[in-house]
C-alpha cells in the first residue's frame, strides 16, 4: 500500500497482514488520534511484545518503509 505525502489519522490500531507492504512518502505522518496500546499489529502479535523469533518472522515477510510515525503521546 502506498501512502502519498499527507497526514492520516488512525483512532485504532491497524492491523498489518501477513506479505502486506506499507510505503510510504517521506513526508507521509501517520498520527494516532485516540488512545490506543500500538499504532500498529502484525497478524495480531502486538510488535512490542513480540519474541525475538516472531520478530525475525514478521521482518521477513512484510516491511513499512518511509513516513513518519506520530504516536501524539496516545499509543
Amino acid at each position: 500500500f502506498y501512502f502519498p505525502n499527507g497526514t492520516y489519522a488512525i483512532n485504532k490500531t491497524v492491523t498489518v497482514e501477513n506479505g502486506a507492504t506499507l510505503l510510504l512518502d517521506p513526508h507521509a505522518e501517520i498520527m494516532a488520534v485516540a488512545t490506543m496500546d500500538v499504532m500498529f499489529q502484525f497478524n495480531n502479535i502486538n510488535h512490542a511484545s513480540a519474541s525475538i523469533t516472531s520478530y525475525d518472522y514478521i521482518n521477513k515477510h512484510r516491511f513499512i518503509d518511509g513516513g513518519i510515525f506520530n504516536a501524539n503521546n496516545m499509543a
